[in-house]
């Protein structure tokens, strides 16, 4: 799997200091910068984490009691049309082929949802049908209702109004309100329950470094570090830093 240019693959550290050694960083600036990373992970797990109360869906048509004995699995339709299967990070990812597995992400889309059999089985055909993109579902069941997108589709392409017409036609009997009864997922909002982002490229990220620096070095520096742990960004994180660093850019309004 590739996302826009970012090397997702490549080791990540496992060292337990953020820092180099080359770093000439104060204790005081060290501690600034950990600051920094604590805000952003905890401002990206204040979006993505849900609590769904499982006994409210439970009892809805669709519902599947046990959806990860179903994604875990791929499916032939026919002889021309296999959905596979990757097992990784807690989550399986199902392509429409051994060639997505190759496709250069640049566009996800987001879909708060609740586990059904069915919807698997329409994203699969959809899946088969379009080839440029593949999808994924957490490994666990109690997970579908912890996260405000359990499913996240992964697109070479951004999708047309076309696809998305067709999504909405057939993911709009699943999709589930969350407490609060608003949108929570990232991005620009297509749909109840379904968002887009852009994935951000290398230049993008690069971008963001650079707007951070001109505003506080120690904030550059803890998205390197953050860079540097993950291997790349999810547009999601990314989504939430280029809003951080935006907002802390906008000139004070005097009047205000």
């Amino acid at each position: 799997m590739r996302f826009n240019g970012c090397n997702a693959s490549r080791p990540k550290s496992s060292r337990n200091s953020p820092f180099r050694e080359k770093d000439t960083l104060t204790s005081v600036n060290k501690e600034k910068v950990r600051e920094y990373i604590g805000q952003i992970a905890k401002e990206y797990f204040s979006y993505r984490n849900a609590n769904y109360p499982k006994g409210l869906y439970e009892p809805l048509p669709f519902y599947s009691s046990n959806l990860p004995a179903i994604t875990s699995k791929g499916k032939a339709y026919d002889e021309n049309n296999i959905m596979r299967v990757s097992d990784q990070g807690n989550f399986h990812y199902r392509f429409p082929g051994e060639k997505a597995k190759n496709i250069e992400v640049k566009h996800v889309l987001s879909l708060n949802v609740y586990p059904s059999e069915k919807l698997i089985e329409e994203l699969d055909k959809f899946s088969l049908n379009e080839k440029n993109l593949f999808y994924k579902t957490p490994d666990k069941q109690e997970d579908w209702f912890k996260m405000h997108d359990p499913v996240t589709m992964y697109f070479a392409n951004k999708p047309t109004d076309e696809q998305i017409a067709d999504l909405k036609k057939f993911v709009s009997p699943y999709i589930r309100e969350n407490e609060a009864k608003k949108d929570v997922l990232l991005g620009e909002q297509i749909a109840n329950g379904m968002a887009i982002l852009k994935y951000p490229s290398i230049v993008d990220v690069q971008k963001i470094k650079d707007d951070a620096r001109k505003l506080d070095t120690l904030l550059s520096k803890a998205i390197e570090v953050l860079e540097e742990r993950k291997g790349c960004f999810s547009a999601g994180a990314f989504y939430l830093l280029e809003k951080r660093v935006n907002s802390m850019q906008k000139p004070l309004d005097i009047n205000a």
